[in-house]
């Protein structure tokens, strides 16, 4: 089914609440920018308790959805651009050109997602034993604990690492 599907069940209140639930997790099954774990865990911070509230679970969808419909537009304005650069002879793209085919971030809160798969990679890397893998989480850490915002000591120690 589509993410369009899956939406509908979210939002229609005659249906069981586990079922609702159920057809939030298919929606994000469909759209996960920043992984699936991930983008659970930033609608969570966002929207509230959505396992037991219905208003937390339709913010996430509303969320969720505005995030995928600007990634859309994004996708959309990149095959138009392909489209003028083929007709202009070029047939490839070159290997730094964005290609939004598949997101890569939270489209309309990047800060937000960044948080979110940093918040998820520290709490399975909590057992680095190497030094780098113990600076690199003593940077992550700050980063969660600054709402993503860093000092220019810590950017000058991330960009080392």
């Amino acid at each position: 089914m589509s993410f369009g599907t899956y939406a509908r069940k979210v939002a229609d209140p005659s249906l069981p609440f586990g079922r609702r639930l159920t057809a939030l997790g298919s929606c994000v099954q469909l759209y996960r920018p920043i992984g699936f774990h991930a983008t659970f865990s930033y609608l969570r911070r966002v929207a509230g308790p959505i396992r037991r509230d219905e208003a937390a679970l339709l913010h996430a969808l509303d969320v969720l959805s505005r995030s995928r419909t600007l990634w859309l537009a994004d996708v959309e304005a990149y095959a138009a651009r392909r489209r003028l650069a083929k007709r202009a002879g070029y047939r490839s793209t070159r290997p730094g050109d964005p290609n939004p085919s598949w997101p890569d971030r939270w489209y309309g809160d990047v800060r937000g997602g960044a948080l979110a798969v940093i918040g998820r990679w520290r709490k399975r890397a909590a057992c680095q034993t190497d030094e780098h893998g113990r600076q690199v989480l003593t940077v992550a850490k700050a980063f969660v604990a600054a709402d993503g915002h860093l000092d220019p000591v810590q950017v000058a120690a991330l960009r080392e690492l």
